[in-house]
């Protein structure tokens, strides 16, 4: 129904001339959206704009079309830790041609505005399953990867971590399962600490929502509010994991990326970060779950648990947030995932 409203809308601004249609309902918004109109053009502009839907961004998004330009514009939440590290990022990954072009950040308004990519589609499982995607992912996160570390504080994948824990822990909703995913995680994240691998800038928050195959086959990154500074083999591992690849296709992900055939010791490494990964997906699926339920327990749940595969094509093809008890039930079979592929200690 609301692609049809959209669609009418569209139509509309190109039979009356001279006129903005702002499909916006919320007062508030629209007027930051008339303030940043106003400061970005430099004169007012007659524009249509309508709001991006379909994934789990804090970030709001929004189309925004004028006469001869289309565009995305996202505005931050200005208490957001995240915002400083996302604008850096998104500046420095589209100089590298593998995020949308940025044409204008304003930090006081908490606006970045960059290209409407329409020559491309959030990429599918079945499409980064291929050879060539999987080449063009390890294309892409080479470049991510060499992007200079930010000049401020940022955390780890085990910083987030401990602060998900945290936060159940002080609401009493740490179960046996997420207290030895935690400990079994700490173990493991010791053990990757001590070899002592090079850190780069990543992006974090790999997954198809936030992925862009172009209809020349290239890549490029959305959504850089989950960068940090850390091994760059956690954003092989995390996009691995959300692609559902065979070992097959991750030990040719991980030798696209190495530029050369992976070695024994680079191939353990991989492993070790992708346990990492599942167990650091348990808690922050748990944590999302339980806020989602008002941070009470789940009683008498209804929802089986699937296979996780099963949850990450839910994932495309839903463009709505699921329930509280489908995340939970998520949550849980990212053990299920845990224990087909690994030993729970020995990585």
């Amino acid at each position: 129904m609301k692609s049809i409203v959209y669609l009418f809308l569209f139509l509309f601004t190109l039979v009356v001339p001279n006129m903005s249609v702002y499909a916006i309902e919320n007062t508030q918004d629209k007027d930051r959206f008339e303030t940043f109109i106003s400061s970005f053009f430099g004169t007012k502009q007659d524009v249509t704009v309508r709001p991006l839907s379909g994934g789990w961004s804090m970030a709001k998004l929004y189309y925004l079309k004028t006469n001869d330009k289309e565009y995305v514009v996202r505005f931050q939440d200005l208490a957001s830790s995240a915002c400083a590290k996302e604008r850096y990022m998104s500046e420095k990954a589209s100089q590298r041609h593998i995020a949308p072009q940025v044409y204008h950040i304003d930090p006081e308004q908490g606006v970045i505005v960059m290209d409407y990519i329409n020559n491309s589609t959030t990429i599918s499982i079945q499409d980064a399953q291929t050879p060539s995607s999987i080449r063009a992912m390890a294309r892409s996160l080479q470049k991510v990867h060499e992007i200079p570390k930010v000049s401020y504080p940022i955390n780890r994948l085990l910083d987030d971590v401990h602060d998900q824990y945290s936060s159940l822990k002080k609401l009493g909703l740490v179960n046996e399962s997420i207290k030895t995913s935690m400990l079994i995680l700490e173990q493991l994240q010791k053990k990757l600490d001590s070899y002592r691998f090079p850190q780069t800038m990543i992006h974090g928050d790999l997954h198809m929502k936030n992925i862009f195959l172009t209809n020349k086959g290239t890549i490029l990154f959305i959504d850089w509010e989950g960068a940090r500074y850390d091994d760059p083999f956690f954003d092989i591992a995390r996009s691995a994991c959300t692609f559902n690849f065979t070992p097959e296709q991750e030990r040719t992900y991980v030798t696209e990326y190495l530029g050369h055939k992976v070695n024994a010791n680079e191939w353990q490494h991989y492993k070790l970060c992708k346990n990492i990964t599942i167990l650091a997906f348990h808690i922050e699926l748990s944590k999302f779950a339980y806020a989602m339920n008002d941070n009470k327990p789940f009683i008498d749940m209804c929802t089986p648990v699937q296979p996780w595969s099963w949850y990450m094509q839910q994932f495309v093809e839903n463009k709505e947030k699921p329930s509280a008890e489908y995340i939970f039930s998520w949550a849980n079979s990212v053990l299920k995932l845990y224990d087909s592929h690994y030993e729970m200690i020995n990585a």
